[in-house]
C-alpha cells in the first residue's frame, strides 16, 4: 500500500454537515455498549468529525498508510486554538482503536469512556466550523 497523503480539494461544506451528522449518529450508537464496541465506534465519529473539518478547509487525506495519523495532524491543522492536548489523546484512543480492532486488545471502562469524552469534544469543534 502506498502512504498516504494531504491533498487539496474543492471546500465541501454540505459534505462536512453529512459527516458531522454521521459522527453523532456514531456517538449515539456507542450508548450502553461494552467497552471494545464504544472503542471502535467513538474512534470512527472522530474520523467523521475530522474529515468535516478538512471538507470545510478544503482538505483530504487520501487511502494509505499512515492516513489516520496525516488525518490527525491535518485537522488539527484547521482548528484555531491550541487543542495539542486533545489530539494527543486522540492519538492514544486511536492506538487503543488498532489493538482493539486487529489484536483483539482489551480496554477498560474508563479507557473507553475517555475516547468517548475526547469524540465529543471534537465532533463539538467540527459542528462549531460549520
Amino acid at each position: 500500500m502506498t502512504a498516504a497523503r494531504a491533498e487539496y480539494v474543492p471546500a465541501d461544506p454540505a459534505t462536512a454537515r453529512v459527516f458531522v451528522d454521521q459522527a453523532e449518529r456514531f456517538l449515539d450508537d456507542a450508548a450502553d455498549m461494552a467497552p471494545a464496541s464504544v472503542q471502535i465506534l467513538c474512534w470512527q465519529a472522530c474520523i467523521s468529525a475530522m474529515e468535516a473539518m478538512l471538507l470545510i478547509a478544503g482538505r483530504r487525506v487520501t487511502a494509505g498508510d499512515g492516513a489516520h495519523v496525516l488525518r490527525l495532524h491535518e485537522a488539527q491543522a484547521q482548528i484555531d486554538g491550541d487543542h495539542s492536548d486533545l489530539f494527543d489523546r486522540l492519538n492514544d484512543h486511536r492506538e487503543l482503536r488498532h489493538d482493539v480492532s486487529y489484536h483483539a486488545g482489551v480496554i477498560s471502562e474508563q479507557e473507553a469512556e475517555s475516547t468517548r469524552r475526547d469524540a465529543t469534544q471534537i465532533v463539538a469543534i467540527a459542528r462549531a466550523m460549520l
